[in-house]
Order: C-alpha cells, then sequence, then structure tokens
C-alpha cells in the first residue's frame, strides 16, 4: 500500500550517534531526555535524535521538529526524504543539530512527521537549577541568620 504509514521503532535523543563503517552497526552515546542548566537560555552544544522505521513504502517527505510544550512554538526543525526499499526493511534516520538553544525552563518535545503527518513524539525536559557559586551563597546567608 503506498499511502502506508511508517512504523516507529525507535526514537531516541543522545549525545552522539558512531556508525561502524564495517557493520553499518550505530552506537548511540549518551542517551538523555533532561538537561540541567544554571542559565537561560540553556544552549546545547551537540543534540542527535535518532529514529527506527519500518513499514514504509518508496520515499516519503520527512521533518524532525523541536517545539515548545506549553506554547507550541518551532525551536528549530529539519526535513528531506527517507527512502524504504521495501516495506519490510528497517531504515534508521540520524538527525544531527548543533547550537540548540532552549530558552526556558520546562518541557518540550520532538515530533516526526512522515507526509505531514506526526508519528512520534519525544519529552525534552529542561530545568533551571542555581549555579553552584549562588547555591553556596544562599547557603551562607541560611547560616548567618542562625
Amino acid at each position: 500500500m503506498p499511502g502506508a504509514t511508517p512504523e516507529i521503532l525507535a526514537m531516541i535523543i543522545c549525545d552522539t550517534v558512531i556508525e561502524d563503517v564495517e557493520s553499518g552497526k550505530k552506537s548511540l552515546i549518551g542517551l538523555f531526555d533532561h538537561v540541567h542548566t544554571s542559565h537561560l537560555p540553556s544552549i546545547v552544544n551537540e543534540l542527535n535524535v535518532f529514529l527506527s522505521l519500518t513499514d514504509g513504502h518508496g520515499v516519503r517527505s520527512a521533518e524532525l521538529r523541536c517545539v515548545d510544550s506549553a506554547t507550541e512554538e518551532e525551536l528549530f526543525r529539519t526535513e528531506g526524504e527517507v527512502e524504504f526499499p521495501d516495506p519490510l526493511s528497517v531504515v534508521d534516520l540520524h538527525f544531527r543539530f548543533q547550537g540548540c538553544e532552549f530558552p526556558d525552563e520546562g518541557e518540550y518535545r520532538f515530533q516526526f512527521f512522515c507526509e505531514g503527518e506526526l508519528l512520534r513524539e519525544r519529552k525534552f525536559h529542561v530545568s533551571l537549577e542555581p549555579a553552584e557559586e549562588d547555591a553556596e551563597t544562599e547557603s551562607d546567608a541560611e547560616s548567618e541568620e542562625e
């Protein structure tokens, strides 16, 4: 069925994807779905999103977006095409982003679309934590009050 929707087997956020040239095997390094930061906006120098798909037919348009869950504002995105040699094949997609800026703490979502249809979302959180020196200053102030 040429119009069938591919099935997402995996959607993973990680630091790095390494592909062995000889075997074609992929290693996903540093899996995460949460960033702790001491200041905003939070900049993630490199972020990789890896997807495995199957049950696709032919060449299909693909798009990956990152949006703020609260506002639906799009922060960044990329698009292209994915080719399925046959419906039984598993096709891996690797999206690499650099200098990702998250303006506020809270929940974000990575959304994968195929032919304009949302197939999968993956939540991603940014937490604001006091810088180490700020935490020490607060601790010292509490000690002086006692």
